[in-house]
């Protein structure tokens, strides 16, 4: 009996080297693998991880020469954008275009289950990755538009240019990013203190830019996390992706409001003064940092 228990025992340890000899012989594996590694604005991003000891978490940043900031954490793989497969270990990546809308620099971040981490950097829209934000040399008056577009309403956020409507040439046009109208409450003319992208102007002005042909589709959003002093690149290209709006009102001195233009640049603006009087004299004052 010793002598079977003797045996046993030495094809016990036996087994056990040649199981841990091959345990040793794996290779753990974590890949990211994209599709494109530059993508045109508008576009979703595809593309897998191959993880053999599994995923334990995903996360999306925007990289700036600042640094970088979390977009998105995932950690639940039965929905996309990260779905597991359980064919050959792969997880499938499908980033939506509206979580990575602006351009820039971003990163992917795999940590599995063992705490390996892999990284792989991708690209939105041409030009130079991420950004800085930097303030115009002075404030900002634009005047409450009128019926003949008789008053300087229209804004150019790159270097602060104002137009009147009624003479704005079509490059000028092609300028604009904002206008002001300090509205009368009606569904045509919308709210007060309302600034608005050039293609979101309320139907009560129609008139007014009747001759336009360039009208650019300006993204803007009031902020409550960004003070405008240290605002930076990196968080107002993270506040804009939960920005759908076009258009802000009922603005009050010291507001803060966030903006993309068409041309895919980001921005913020402050609120110093409003001024009311009669229509045409009434305007608002602002002070703008926009990518540089």
């Amino acid at each position: 009996m010793k002598k079977f228990n003797l045996l046993l025992l030495t094809a016990l340890v036996a087994f056990g080297s040649v199981f841990t000899s091959c345990k040793d012989d794996d290779t753990e594996v974590l890949e990211i693998t994209l599709e494109n590694a530059t993508l045109d604005k508008g576009t979703s991003l595809n593309g897998e991880i191959t993880s053999t000891a599994g995923l334990e978490s995903v996360q999306i940043f925007i990289v700036t020469a600042a640094g970088k900031q979390s977009l998105k954490l995932i950690t639940d793989f039965d929905i996309l954008p990260v779905l597991e497969n359980p064919i050959n270990d792969k997880y499938t990546i499908l980033i939506p275009k509206e979580l990575i809308a602006v351009d820039g620099s971003y990163e992917i971040e795999a940590i599995d289950k063992d705490g390996l981490k892999a990284t792989k950097n991708f690209t939105v829209g041409a030009g130079t990755p991420g950004g800085v934000i930097t303030e115009l040399n002075s404030s900002v008056t634009i005047y409450c538009t009128v019926g003949d577009g008789g008053s300087a309403s229209t804004c150019a956020s790159a270097d602060g240019s104002t137009y009147n409507p009624a003479t704005a040439t079509v490059a000028e046009q092609a300028k604009v990013d904002f206008i002001f109208f300090n509205g009368n409450g009606t569904a045509a003319y919308g709210p007060a203190g309302q600034v608005f992208g050039p293609l979101s102007y309320p139907s009560g002005l129609a008139a007014t830019f009747s001759s336009w042909t360039n009208f650019n589709d300006t993204k803007i959003g009031k902020s409550t996390s960004i003070t405008y002093a240290s605002a930076t690149y990196a968080e107002v290209a993270a506040e804009l992706l939960t920005t759908s709006t076009y258009s802000v009102s009922l603005l009050a001195v010291g507001d803060v409001v966030v903006f993309e233009t068409e041309a895919g640049k980001v921005g913020v603006f402050k609120v110093n003064s409003i001024t009311s009087g009669v229509l045409g004299t009434d305007n608002i004052n602002i002070s703008i940092k926009v990518q540089s």
